[in-house]
């Protein structure tokens, strides 16, 4: 758990205790189902970080399983279980459960294309999968279940189909509303034949790179919008809001020999758990619109509007959308379980009452402050100093952040910047790097997680610093770094190896 760990670590003067998160892990028993008592320990592995929105869902799979097998199974999971750089994580986890080196594994539905798996295809027709219950009513349906016995192509088995959210374009300097604004442009997502087939129809360029990485892509210019989760907006860039391009769902899935080796009563808890883990989402995850009322207020030093900008496409430029992704709908329907999914998910969306419309909230469109540009290099001992800032609890639930981390709020923050290198909190061998100043703009790299932090930051006249993170920024490090401004309490007194 980075952020808890970080908070353990980063804060000198506690204004509440903290506690550290530290992960016990039991040996996998040689015989699963063994003799009565023994606990059958399975290794999951997800593809992303623990801060991306899969730790509440997971968490939540874990202890149903172990309640429900009375506590002789248990799920231990590894987060960025492939590393968390290449573009290909999701793919490599399940071939990490294929092989047998994991039981379980947790990836996005539009990745399996990659290693043939066809059966979700239909999901990933552009702008079919298009609000919140529709995307639910697959997710719970027997579709869901046809879909998921396509696995087996990929040697794993299918547990669950989990829907995560709509997937708008996000522009990391102007919103993308028609086809002329994809025109070229560069957007960041994860392997995937069914999202580059309809990134390309729309004219832009599909940018490999993994849910962990994409910060250093954004940091170093090489992209210009993402096609990220609605519950996961980069906060402070330009959300379409009302262009639903994708859905996003991910899939829970096992070892076959995994699976068969786990007693009937073991097995059934598990599946059973996987079931109750949709259900749960279904009836819990934030809908685009309380998502989007999130992110528009999503932290004071998110944007001047006090958190993301979004915009409304006009129905001409839906209806443009639509008429340029039309060939990729020809093109899958020309396989007929896919022409058939797509059939089946059209007369599911038929019968449900319209959905409401989105709406932008009060002051969501207003102008973000001007993003720097790659303007002239400044001295990093501009910015010298020992800072310090509070972590309130309020921000803590304001950025979505979990019980765990919120009982060790509220906290006083320590940061030290000397020419060039920083150091935060008290462990000098993992929370510290180098920092450079473009412009308006600060970039830490912080070696010890291989990510780079980058914000547009203005100065008062004592010193106090502001921060706005850009896209990049993950959930939890805009909530450390950002959520309030850094007051300058003296020079740097402390050394930053």
């Amino acid at each position: 758990m980075r952020l808890l760990a970080l908070l353990a670590v980063a804060v000198s003067l506690p204004v509440a205790g903290l506690v550290g998160c530290s992960a016990g892990r039991e040996s996998r028993s040689a015989d699963k189902a063994g003799g009565v008592g023994d606990v059958v320990v399975l290794q999951l592995g997800d593809a992303d970080l623990q801060d991306s929105g899969d730790f509440q869902v997971l968490t939540y799979f874990a202890r149903q399983t172990e309640e429900l097998s009375g506590g002789m199974v248990r799920i231990d999971t590894t987060y960025a279980a492939a590393g968390r750089q290449r573009p290909d994580a999701e793919q490599a986890v399940a071939r990490m459960v294929r092989e047998g080196n994991l039981d379980l594994g947790y990836v996005g539905a539009d990745g399996w294309d990659e290693l043939g798996v066809r059966s979700f295809a239909g999901l990933f027709a552009p702008l079919l999968v298009g609000n919140d219950a529709l995307l639910n009513a697959v997710a719970k349906g027997r579709l869901a279940a046809e879909m998921l016995e396509g696995l087996r192509r990929a040697g794993v088995v299918g547990l669950a189909l989990i829907p995560r959210s709509l997937r708008p374009p996000v522009g990391l300097e102007r919103p993308f509303v028609n086809p002329a604004d994809f025109a070229g442009a560069r957007v960041a997502v994860t392997p995937s034949k069914a999202t580059d087939t309809a990134l390309r129809a729309l004219g832009a360029r599909p940018v490999h790179v993994s849910n962990v990485a994409i910060g250093k892509a954004v940091a170093r210019g090489n992209v210009d919008a993402e096609l990220p989760s609605f519950d996961h907006l980069p906060v402070a860039d330009v959300v379409a809001a009302n262009v639903p391009l994708l859905p996003k769902l991910n899939t829970l899935f096992a070892n076959p020999d995994s699976l068969d080796s786990l007693g009937d009563d073991q097995r059934l808890a598990l599946r059973t758990a996987a079931s109750r883990t949709v259900a749960h989402v279904v009836t819990t995850r934030p809908t685009a619109q309380a998502a989007l009322e999130r992110f528009c207020s999503g932290g004071r030093a998110a944007s001047a509007s006090g958190g993301g900008r979004a915009v409304l496409a006009r129905p001409s430029d839906l209806a443009a959308l639509a008429r340029a992704t039309r060939p990729v709908h020809a093109e899958l329907r020309r396989h007929p379980g896919t022409r058939h999914a797509i059939e089946r998910i059209g007369a599911l969306k038929r019968s449900l009452p319209p959905a409401p419309s989105l709406h932008l909230p009060r002051g969501c469109s207003t102008s973000r402050p001007a993003t720097a540009g790659r303007g002239a290099s400044r001295p990093p001992s501009e910015l010298n100093g020992t800072y310090r800032w509070l972590l309130t609890r309020a921000e803590g639930r304001a950025f979505g952040q979990d019980k765990e981390t919120l009982a060790t709020l509220p906290s006083v923050v320590t940061m030290t910047l000397r020419d060039g290198k920083w150091q935060l909190g008290e462990r000098p061998e993992a929370d510290r790097g180098t920092y450079t100043v473009t412009a308006n703009r600060i970039s830490f790299a912080w070696p010890a997680v291989n990510s780079v932090l980058t914000f547009t930051y203005s100065a008062d006249p004592d010193g106090t610093l502001h921060l706005t993170p850009l896209p990049s920024v993950e959930r939890g490090d805009r909530f450390v770094w950002s959520s309030q401004p850094w007051r300058r309490i003296g020079p740097p007194v402390r050394e930053t190896p």
